[in-house]
């Protein structure tokens, strides 16, 4: 088997090597540029962080229960709520301040139960006086009366329950521990 190979005449599916394209760099250099000024900013905006680290806002001091309430009745009233005639709103928004600051301060479970509910757990409890107990619980059942009854309080009666809830926030107070375990 004798294989010849074709002629140059022959072969007309072979083409001549092409001229060298020149190729404009440009871009390569503009992008290298691009890239490695954002990878210096990165790196600027790191060691700065690092070296001088941003303050952190200060957190708030805590509030203990009773100032929570008593800016929470402050608050109330600024909203002015009595006064477009919302007494049902207005006592919604007073028991919420109330079941909160019993359940806080005086550790009853008042937030998510009934007043009905809270009746035996501040019968239960010696944290607070007898004048205490009945306080709370006549100002619970007043607040329901307005909240489900509908009810429209005179505007003496709303006075009245507020400087009771006042008071009652700004006298009740627990017992601190040492005195706690002296009297146990």
């Amino acid at each position: 088997m004798n294989a010849s190979l074709p002629s140059l005449d022959q072969m007309t599916d072979i083409l001549d090597i092409k001229p060298i394209i020149q190729v404009s760099l440009l871009w390569f250099w503009i992008l290298l540029f691009i890239l490695l000024l954002g990878l210096g900013a990165w790196l600027y905006f790191f060691i700065r962080s690092r070296l001088n680290p941003r303050e952190k806002p200060k957190p708030e001091p805590l509030l203990s229960p009773r100032e929570i309430a008593l800016r929470d009745l402050e608050e109330l009233d600024r909203l002015g709520i009595l006064e477009r005639g919302q007494y049902r709103k207005y006592y919604f928004r007073l028991s919420e301040i109330v079941r909160l600051f019993l359940q806080d301060e005086i550790r009853l479970p008042a937030v998510d139960t009934t007043t009905e509910e809270i009746k035996p757990h501040l019968i239960g409890t010696s944290l607070l006086n007898l004048e205490e107990k009945n306080l709370t619980s006549r100002v619970l059942a007043d607040m329901d009366l307005v909240k489900f009854a509908r009810f429209v309080p005179s505007s003496h009666e709303v006075s009245d329950l507020r400087t009771k809830i006042l008071h009652f926030i700004q006298t009740t107070h627990l017992p601190l521990k040492e005195e706690a375990d002296v009297s146990s």
